[in-house]
């Protein structure tokens, strides 16, 4: 187990948590979903806000935690590189997806 790989598998566990405190409590986490100069207090529609990113933000918490997790087990699974490589590949996409989301609810909520 390196460290590069506990980062991301704890990551994933904040996202998700992140996640959930959203749907429950309609808390905004400021370090998962928002830029640096924006106050989740200024929300016009947290209804709103909460449905356009709860789901993006739950996978992209799993997604992480998985993709952490594939990078300690892969080695006893598979001596091929290829299905490392999908995963870094599918992370990464669906960070730069998860950007974007952030920056469009940004333009829509505040």
């Amino acid at each position: 187990m390196n460290l590069f790989s506990l980062i991301i598998i704890a990551g994933g566990a904040y996202i998700t948590y992140a996640a959930i405190m959203l749907k429950a409590r309609g808390e905004i986490n400021r370090n998962v979903m928002l830029p640096r100069n924006r106050d989740p207090k200024h929300c016009k529609d947290l209804k709103g806000f909460q449905q356009f990113m709860f789901g993006r933000t739950l996978a992209f918490g799993i997604l992480a935690f998985l993709a952490g997790m594939w990078t300690n087990i892969s080695d006893f699974i598979t001596m091929s590189w290829v299905p490392s490589v999908l995963v870094g590949a599918a992370f990464l996409l669906y960070a730069a997806y998860y950007m974007k989301c952030i920056k469009d609810a940004e333009k829509k909520f505040w």
